[in-house]
């Protein structure tokens, strides 16, 4: 007996088992897509949940690689400088011996001197 027939617009004959069969490997190539990304996301939020369970500290270290991640590879010896820079810097303010001067104080020079509104 002769399977079944579904005639297309341009007359080929299109087998109805065959196109059956390509739905259902359809269905269960997205059903597997979709229980694979249901079990990332679960794995997503057990780490956002073990994460928030961390100490401070530990949160601010990982928020801080997380942050690295997405740069490029550090320079290890511009690291090194801004980190020195920053610390004399504190050094300066925690001795005086730097004056501080008023944002608007800083911004008002070059306006006056370049005639900004």
């Amino acid at each position: 007996m002769a399977s079944p027939k579904h005639s297309t617009a341009n007359g080929d004959g299109l087998d109805v088992k065959l196109m059956f069969l390509c739905f259902v490997m359809c269905i269960i190539t997205l059903k597997g897509f979709f229980s694979r990304r249901k079990a990332k996301l679960k794995a997503h939020d057990r780490v956002i949940e073990e994460a928030l369970t961390l100490s401070a500290d530990i949160r601010l270290n990982l928020i801080e690689k997380l942050l690295m991640s997405f740069n490029q590879p550090a320079d290890e010896e511009i690291d090194r400088l801004w980190a020195g820079n920053a610390e004399l810097r504190i050094a300066q303010v925690e001795e005086g011996t730097v004056k501080f001067v008023i944002v608007e104080e800083v911004f008002a020079k070059p306006s006056r001197k370049y005639k900004f509104s």
